[in-house]
């Protein structure tokens, strides 16, 4: 079958689940032989680590959506490197790699991370149902809001986000670590992550289990006020943030319990490299969370903003080790099934290939 020239555009310039994604696909996409550039903004932190990967990468400012310089060199570059498939991973990259795409007369994909709807109005309208050929959601709750935006159904389908599983694989039990218990969560440090009500559970946790503590690892606009949250409530002894890491699998290693208290989620990439680990997990049923986590099976879910049920549910785990090992397992198994980065290497190349031949 003919390998593809995929040409992949992503504005962010931090690092995030969206990133991540698109590196996994363009690794796996590229073992299977087919050719990917990706376009992104000079000194991204997905320019670093593609160049890492050897993927080939072209760095174009991605100002805004009236960026006519960046549509017209993405428009040249895929002329130029005769690209098959121009695939849209971020908001921005979608708006002007839609244009750019159809300027060069190049099929076009766009991923969608965000459950918010899609505002029904004629330009989403041109970007979603004019512009590119497949909108791709993460999960069924991505879905769900695009469509309650009046976007075309046939347009419309789930891939979801996946992880490479040889980079997060543990035995875990919920016990201690140097006499110590780790609750953990990895996220971006902003409002809609809901951090601030793991802080309020916690006095209730420490209050029967002195030796927890807490690692928050990632970085984002609201670390210092999280940080000045913990002080205020006497819980700097308690809480450890971690920063930014390279390697969040290892960092993963020393959970016992995973915790995300999110308030709106399309997905949660963490969640699931958590459950590789197999390490229990208890989350907020928001979003497309619970497409993930099978209340008491691979953990429990909360309602979002409550943190008398979030120390309920850490309790009741610390208090039942065997539950909470089994939920790890269990969870393991979920992630194997559906969310190694293969499936979603499959999957997409699928889309690729059907999106061609329909021409």
């Amino acid at each position: 079958m003919k390998k593809l020239r995929i040409l992949h555009i992503n504005a962010e310039h931090n690092w995030g689940g969206g990133e991540v994604q698109t590196l996994y696909l363009c690794q796996g996409l590229q073992a299977k032989g087919h050719t990917n550039i990706i376009v992104c903004p000079k000194g991204s932190a997905l320019s670093k680590r593609a160049k890492d990967s050897k993927i080939k990468v072209i760095n174009i400012p991605l100002k805004s959506i009236f960026d006519v310089f960046s549509i017209f060199k993405i428009r040249n570059l895929i002329i130029k490197n005769d690209i098959d498939i121009v695939h849209m991973h971020t908001w921005l990259a979608h708006h002007i790699g839609a244009i750019a795409s159809r300027l060069s007369d190049t099929k076009a994909v766009v991923t969608r991370r965000m459950d918010f709807p899609v505002k029904d109005n004629l330009i989403n309208r041109l970007f979603y149902d004019v512009l590119v050929d497949k909108v791709v959601a993460i999960s069924d709750a991505v879905k769900k809001a695009i469509l309650n935006s009046g976007i075309s159904p046939y347009k419309v389908l789930v891939i979801n986000s996946s992880l490479n599983l040889k980079k997060f694989n543990r035995s875990a039990v919920v016990s201690s670590k140097n006499d110590k218990i780790i609750i953990g969560t990895t996220s971006i440090l902003s409002e809609r992550k809901g951090l601030r009500y793991l802080i309020d559970a916690a006095p209730q946790v420490i209050q029967k289990h002195p030796t927890v503590r807490f690692h928050i690892v990632g970085d984002g606009p609201e670390k210092h006020r999280l940080i000045s949250y913990v002080k205020e409530n006497g819980l700097s002894n308690y809480f450890v943030f971690k920063g930014l890491r390279k390697d969040v699998s290892k960092s993963m290693m020393e959970f016992d319990l995973f915790v995300s208290t999110s308030l709106h989620e399309a997905f949660g990439v963490s969640i699931i490299e958590s459950m590789a680990c197999k390490i229990p997990i208890i989350a907020t049923s928001v979003g497309g969370i619970p497409e993930i986590v099978k209340n008491n099976k691979t953990g429990i879910l909360v309602p979002p903003k409550n943190s008398k049920a979030l120390s309920k549910a850490i309790l009741y785990l610390l208090k039942n080790p065997r539950i909470a090992k089994k939920m790890g397992k269990e969870g393991r198994k979920v992630v194997e099934e559906k969310f190694d980065a293969k499936i979603m290497v499959l999957r997409y190349q699928a889309l690729y290939y059907k999106i061609i031949n329909i021409r």
